[in-house]
């Protein structure tokens, strides 16, 4: 029980990391616009709020990415950063244009919107060349003394020995 409880601390500061850097490219392409400029970190709380608790959701991948191969480790990695961008851009919605306006369309159209401003963020801008192998490198972290890992699925950098 206290190594599953170990993951949960370890997911949740990963999500406090990574939602670091989701606001730091956030601040990048948008010019610097939320900090200092018309917008401020406040109207992200959403997102900051939210970062911790993708951090676990994203962590429950562990035993998954922990018996996967190379092959399979990099697609979970891949596929989470693509999850956990547009997670983190529905949160930062919610609180960043107002949550009035964020009311007055359906919830379906905003998820959509921010899973596809993600999507496009990541792959035209080539962040996801930058941002998959240290998605891959946080999923080792996070995953180390898993529960359910067991000594043959090998350490290091995800190659089995």
């Amino acid at each position: 029980m206290r190594s599953r409880q170990a993951l949960i601390v370890r997911s949740a500061i990963a999500g406090v990391v990574w939602g670091g850097i989701g606001i730091t490219i956030l601040r990048g392409l948008t010019g610097g616009e939320y900090f200092g400029g018309r917008r401020s970190v406040w109207e992200l709380r959403g997102a900051l709020i939210a970062a911790p608790l993708i951090g676990v959701a994203l962590g429950f991948w562990s035993p998954l990415f922990r018996r996967s191969g190379l092959a399979g480790r990099a697609a979970i990695a891949a596929f989470t950063l693509y999850v956990s961008a547009g997670a983190f851009l529905v949160a930062a919605s919610t609180t960043m244009n107002g949550f009035d306006e964020f009311q007055r369309r359906s919830l379906a159209a905003n998820v959509a919107e921010s899973f596809n401003e993600a999507f496009l963020a990541l792959t035209v801008t080539g962040l996801v060349l930058i941002l998959a192998p240290l998605a891959y490198v946080t999923h080792l972290l996070v995953s180390r003394g898993h529960p359910d890992a067991s000594a043959e699925t090998g350490e290091g950098l995800g190659l089995r020995e």
